[in-house]
């Protein structure tokens, strides 16, 4: 298909040559990732611009580089570009200070396009209030939770159920935060197992149960969670 000028062909090439252990060759992909910028295509310059701030020390240069790219395919419609620009302004990766108005901002137009990074981000910022405090900021957090959810984010079953724990914006209800977490902890989520062991030693929806705690906080140890270590030692 590359060789009859499918772009979307020489893309995908692309990212067999950087990722598939089998053939890889990151000069080869990158090459394939140069082809299908030159036609426009948004998705290669947003894989490319991604490869590029993942360096490790990337330089001035490259980190310029991958900026224009990741607004040329916003420009173009790509859902991941303004995803990640909003991240690099979080992260300050541009230089300066970090910008969080203009980082959510990027984050509610990766939402608008459907990508899964910018709800769950979005829906974060507006659950601590990190741009501006308003009572609709939280409402706006448990839309974009529960669009996130649709799609089976386990990040934002952890994040909505940290608002029905502290009751922000929904009633408190244990129950409900503690089936939260559990489907985020059978999805492969330690965070959740660490909330779980708590529940469980706080005797927060029955009686206490150390056992289940126990089992729950090394969970959430092998998961690298720190805190799960520390409750497991404890």
């Amino acid at each position: 298909a590359n060789a009859y000028y499918s772009t979307d062909s020489t893309f995908e090439l692309g990212i067999i040559y950087s990722y598939n252990d089998k053939v890889k060759d990151e000069a080869k992909g990158m090459s394939y990732f140069d082809l299908a910028i030159e036609e426009k295509n948004h998705r290669a310059m947003s894989e490319k611009a991604y490869i590029l701030i993942s360096e490790q020390n990337a330089g001035k240069e490259k980190i310029e580089e991958a900026k224009k790219l990741f607004e040329n395919a916003m420009e173009l419609g790509n859902d991941y570009a303004p995803y990640r620009l909003g991240l690099a302004y979080e992260r300050a990766e541009f230089g300066g200070e970090p910008d969080y108005k203009k980082a959510l901002e990027l984050y509610e137009l990766a939402a608008e396009r459907g990508n899964l990074l910018g709800m769950e981000a979005a829906g974060h910022y507006y659950r601590l209030d990190y741009v501006s405090e308003d009572e609709e900021n939280i409402a706006k957090a448990i839309d974009y939770f529960n669009k996130a959810i649709e799609r089976d984010s386990n990040y934002a079953r952890v994040e909505l159920a940290l608002c029905y724990e502290n009751g922000r914006g929904v009633e408190r209800d244990y129950q409900k935060a503690f089936d939260l977490y559990q489907q985020a902890a059978e999805a492969g989520y330690p965070f959740a197992n660490l909330k779980m062991g708590y529940y469980y030693e706080d005797a927060l929806i029955g009686e206490a149960d150390f056992a289940k705690a126990f089992e729950n906080f090394q969970k959430a140890s092998e998961g690298g969670i720190a805190e799960g270590t520390y409750n497991v030692g404890r």
